[in-house]
């Protein structure tokens, strides 16, 4: 239910943004918009799969009034966003905060809106200035603020708990933030982290 209701709450700033292109008919095609999804592994394939039944559900139909242009299992984020670029996409959708800051810097200066999904820290990660006030043509979904509940839940099955081991990609902003954030409630429950 949880991530229902996150990935619904993407759709708020997406339809808001898909009303206002199509007050001021920025898209030449008609009611047709046209949607950028640039995913970088098939790992996210579940939100690109929510994101398009959430538009479906509000009545943006692939084929009649919607098209997508995506991506998955990005290397090259500039080829991908100068062809979403040169095909006018309306809206790019991205996923992780490390592809969202590349898609962003590339798409500045274009006006095209920039929404992102899974990303644990947006102001941490350089995407937005802030929550309230994120400036530009950026907004998306925050996912981080479940690390301390977890590792709460943690201490309860395993009151007696001394150590914990925490595989860690240091080239993950996420994994990195998410980490920082278990060690501190790991020192407040006097427990060993172990990366």
């Amino acid at each position: 239910m949880k991530t229902t209701a996150t990935i619904f709450v993407l759709f708020i700033p997406l339809l808001i943004l898909l009303t206002s292109l199509s007050a001021y008919g920025v898209h030449t095609e008609g009611n047709t918009f046209i949607i950028g999804i640039i995913s970088p592994n098939d790992n996210m394939q579940n939100i690109v799969y929510g994101f398009k039944a959430g538009l479906e559900s509000c009545g943006f139909i692939e084929g009649r009034n919607i098209i997508y242009i995506q991506h998955d299992n990005v290397s090259d984020v500039e080829s991908v966003v100068r062809d979403m670029i040169a095909k006018k996409a309306d809206i790019v959708f991205t996923m992780t905060a490390a592809l969202t800051r590349k898609t962003k810097k590339l798409l500045e200066n274009t006006g095209i809106p920039l929404i992102f999904g899974a990303v644990y820290d947006p102001v941490e990660s350089s995407i937005v200035k802030s929550l309230l006030e994120p400036g530009g043509n950026v907004t998306g979904v925050k996912i981080g603020g479940s690390t301390e509940k977890a590792f709460e839940w943690l201490l309860k099955a395993v009151p007696n708990i001394k150590t914990v081991f925490v595989p860690l990609s240091s080239d993950s902003d996420t994994a990195v933030m998410c980490t920082r954030v278990l060690k501190k409630s790991a020192d407040k429950a006097h427990v060993k982290l172990v990366t």
